[in-house]
């Protein structure tokens, strides 16, 4: 593959990640805007609690790093850092050799 085949590939991926974000944030704005997790309380409360969980993972060169909000998603960044550091070192090798 050449320079820009690979450049390329890389905005064609870029778009896909922007429509991903952007579709699943149509598709929870539609599925909660038929109301309310639950009933709302005088002090704004609702009677269905929820919890959300975030894991941020990224590349700063070939090192990773990853946060978490609980260790479970910890883990899971961890990997997916571990995946990405491994796939950088891979494809490094195989077209800048």
């Amino acid at each position: 593959m050449n320079q820009a085949t690979m450049v390329q590939i890389g905005i064609i991926v870029i778009f896909i990640g922007f429509i991903i974000v952007f579709s699943s944030m149509f598709f929870s704005a539609k599925r909660t805007a038929g109301g309310t997790a639950g009933n709302i309380d005088e002090e704004g409360r609702t009677d269905k609690e929820s919890r959300v969980k975030v894991g941020v993972v990224g590349l700063i060169g070939p090192v990773p790093f990853g946060f978490g909000s609980d260790k479970k998603m910890l883990v899971i960044t961890m990997i997916i850092a571990a995946v990405m550091i491994l796939l950088f070192f891979l494809l490094r090798l195989r077209f800048f050799s």
